[in-house]
């Protein structure tokens, strides 16, 4: 009779009073690996646009210089008699630009932007490599 009633403890038909606390730490140290913790807050840096990037933003958007001058000023929350000068001086000097864009599949411009830095790289060939005139 003892031996059923220790069948019955382990298949669930009979609990007794020494067999739930035992189950419950199981279950509450499952749930706790699950749940989800509390993380740091994110911090956000602000950079301000430099007055390199509001010109050259200013000269992608539009060819007239009034504009220029007008959109440079406001991304840069300066008054525009003092971009004046620079944006003008921007104007003057040719600009060797570092930057490469890719052209998309349609042919048109993409957002894509490479800038590089340094010195230009040059692919020399390797040493294996046979030239055929």
């Amino acid at each position: 009779m003892a031996g059923k009633i220790a069948a019955k403890n382990k298949t669930g038909g009979e609990m007794g009073a020494t067999d739930a606390p035992a189950a419950e730490p199981e279950v509450n140290e499952a749930r706790s690996s699950r749940l989800p913790r509390k993380r740091p807050a994110l911090k956000v840096r602000h950079e301000p646009p430099t007055l390199d990037d509001a010109i050259y933003a200013a000269q992608g958007l539009t060819a007239d210089i009034e504009q220029q001058i007008e959109f440079a000023a406001d991304l840069m929350a300066m008054p525009a008699t003092d971009l004046r000068p620079l944006l003008l001086k921007a104007v003057a000097k040719p600009s060797t630009s570092n930057r490469v864009f890719v052209p998309a599949r349609s042919g048109m411009q993409r957002a894509v932007v490479i800038e590089t830095t340094g010195r230009p790289r040059t692919r020399r060939p390797s040493s294996g490599a046979v030239s055929i005139p």
